[in-house]
């Protein structure tokens, strides 16, 4: 793209720029535009298929003072005019290149700018001068529609104001006091959409009143009674409405069942043993009628009076605690969704 006599200077300035899609196969797309306005372009990226994101941009400029008529306009390409009149004229020669890192996160792209880089400047004659100021921009959240920008400010004037060729980020050099400075804003945008990105995975969780249920028993009693076999209704329809997939691991007996049967302080240790290992006989056989499968895993624990916090006849001593292993139950909603 060519700028001719841009504000108060006569002469033109030369931009081409292009992006480099970088990765298992590095694309090439040239900016085109007009009237001093680069096109956005845009590129779709397979998913961990594409590294980095190139700019690389040369500037060739060849500008005279504006106040120049057009009888030294024509002459000033002869180099004994240049040599005479040295700070009405000023040629220059920009190449670099800024970049910036892809990163794939569980949302989409990122992009990490990496900065300008030089690839082999010439210039800072003694009279019209432009300096080149950069500024990077890129989405700063995860997207699939995504963009990287490059602000590509050119400040021209006199050499002896205040002007000095070289690249800088933007807001380094100023206007100076030329009464002739110009500034010119030039953005490079690319629109990157990305494709084939995986299907986030949900973290599974359990319910914590999924995996742990207690059942109370009336004193001496070794079959669950009606009234607390309404309770553990309640607790196996829970878990066939909340987790399907759970209940079918259960039921075939990937997720066993820990069933502890308790008992109060009265009686002796060696009753309580056989009253707690009769409550979980009991329930045990309850849940395999209620989950309709004799294939259900259980473990077993018949503990008796021995762990028993209060003494007396206390109702809380005389149960059976029924948990799942946390790790198993989620493995088998990870496997079949809750």
């Amino acid at each position: 793209m060519q700028i001719q006599n841009p504000s108060n200077f006569r002469g033109k300035i030369n931009i081409d720029a292009k992006v480099l899609v970088i990765g298992d196969v590095t694309h090439h797309l040239d900016f085109t535009g007009y009237n001093a306005l680069l096109l956005a372009r845009y590129w779709h990226i397979k998913w961990k298929e594409v590294s980095e994101i190139k700019i690389i941009v040369n500037i060739d400029y060849h500008l005279f003072e504006g106040f120049v008529n057009d009888i030294t306009f024509r002459m000033a390409s002869d180099p004994s005019v240049q040599k005479e009149y040295p700070r009405m004229y000023g040629t220059g020669h920009y190449k670099f290149s800024t970049s910036w890192l892809v990163h794939y996160g569980p949302d989409g792209l990122t992009f990490d700018p990496q900065g300008a880089v030089d690839l082999g400047s010439i210039g800072g004659s003694a009279g019209v001068t432009v300096a080149v100021e950069l500024a990077q921009n890129q989405n700063t959240h995860e997207a699939d529609a995504a963009f990287v920008s490059l602000i590509l400010k050119m400040k021209m004037g006199a050499s002896g104001d205040g002007f000095s060729f070289g690249i800088g980020p933007v807001g380094l050099s100023g206007i100076g006091s030329s009464k002739s400075g110009y500034s010119v804003d030039m953005p490079l945008k690319v629109f990157l959409y990305a494709i084939n990105r995986p299907s986030k995975e949900k973290t599974a969780t359990v319910p914590e009143d999924l995996l742990s249920f207690s059942v109370r028993f009336v004193e001496n009693e070794r079959v669950i009674s009606d009234a607390h076999l309404s309770r553990l209704d309640d607790w196996i329809s829970r878990v066939k409405r909340d987790a399907p997939s759970l209940t079918g691991a259960i039921k075939v007996g990937k997720v066993p069942i820990l069933l502890s049967g308790y008992a109060s302080t009265t009686g002796s240790t060696k009753i309580n043993d056989k009253i707690s290992l009769d409550r979980v006989t009991s329930l045990e056989i309850e849940i395999k009628r209620k989950f309709e499968s004799p294939t259900i895993t259980f473990v077993r624990q018949a503990k008796g009076n021995r762990e028993a916090e209060q003494k007396g006849a206390v109702p809380a001593e005389r149960r059976v605690d029924i948990k799942l292993d946390r790790a198993q139950a989620i493995k088998a909603v990870q496997a079949g969704g809750l």
